[in-house]
């Protein structure tokens, strides 16, 4: 997880262009009771990102039925919530109908990065990424 976060943030600075916007980026890993509000495996805040306990064991969920695609979905949400909070403390929607925004650049980013040839899927944990 530390090499994946580690290789995702250097592809972001140089996609973006411009440094990540805080002095650190923490993960927190909570029950999924701790997430109910959020109706989601995540909540990425400002410098931070809580994520659901079964993301780090990389075991397959109802999202991923195998070991190895629950390891490419645990990277998919992770770089989500990088570029999530990234964005978060460089630009703002104005209102919550324009919430898809954010949600859609981050997923597309995200996948930008899982197809990047330097994005080693040893990183990933995987064996392929496709």
């Amino acid at each position: 997880l530390f090499e994946l976060i580690s290789r995702g943030l250097r592809f972001f600075e140089q996609y973006f262009d411009t440094p990540y916007p805080f002095q650190k980026y923490d993960q927190v890993f909570v029950p999924q009771e701790a997430l109910m509000a959020t109706g989601g495996t995540c909540s990425p805040r400002a410098g931070a990102t809580m994520l659901v306990e079964s993301l780090m064991l990389g075991a397959p969920t109802p999202e991923a039925s195998s070991v190895e695609e629950a390891k490419l979905f645990r990277a998919r949400v992770i770089l989500e919530n990088i570029v999530w909070v990234w964005l978060g403390g460089m630009v703002s929607v104005s209102w919550w109908s324009e919430e898809w925004l954010p949600e859609a650049f981050s997923s597309y980013a995200a996948a930008l990065a899982l197809s990047d040839p330097k994005m080693e899927r040893t990183a990933l944990g995987v064996k392929s990424i496709l």
